[in-house]
């Protein structure tokens, strides 16, 4: 538990009129965080219908994931998801065309494709509606 002491505005003014000596006068307030590690989830995700997860929700998946140079994930896509994918660090390729820092990708419901790590990288995604079961492969469709 965090707890901050700060002055208090309902004391230190009163119907208009401000009190600065009152302004010393503190409260306390209880700020109380959960703190967990990406390295307690699977393959980066944490928020999602799954477990586990620092947030459980069926409207969105989130996953930080760290791939090292030559990982490759096999082309698939999502029949109902739409998956958004920030290449936060280092180079990828996905179905063929090379993305760096900065590039968001847009992978539409019925859209295949892989990835494969050029480099060390690190991406952001993100999957919407959070539907599970939801990942079909290429060559099994």
């Amino acid at each position: 538990m965090i707890v901050v002491k700060r002055p208090s505005k309902k004391i230190s003014s009163v119907m208009g009129k401000v009190y600065p000596e009152l302004s010393l006068l503190a409260i306390e307030e209880e700020f109380c965080m959960d703190v967990f590690s990406l390295d307690e989830m699977i393959r980066g995700w944490f928020v999602g219908g799954f477990e586990p997860t620092i947030y459980k929700t069926t409207d969105v998946e989130v996953a930080l994931q760290k791939f090292k140079t030559g990982d490759y994930e096999e082309s698939h896509c999502h029949k109902i998801a739409t998956e958004i994918t920030v290449i936060v660090s280092g180079k990828a390729e996905m179905k063929g065309e090379v993305y760096g820092e900065g590039s968001i990708i847009r992978i539409n419901p019925g859209e295949y494709t892989d990835f494969k790590a050029l480099e060390d990288t690190v991406t952001a995604v993100v999957k919407l509606p959070g539907v599970l079961n939801d990942k079909y492969l290429e060559k099994e469709s």
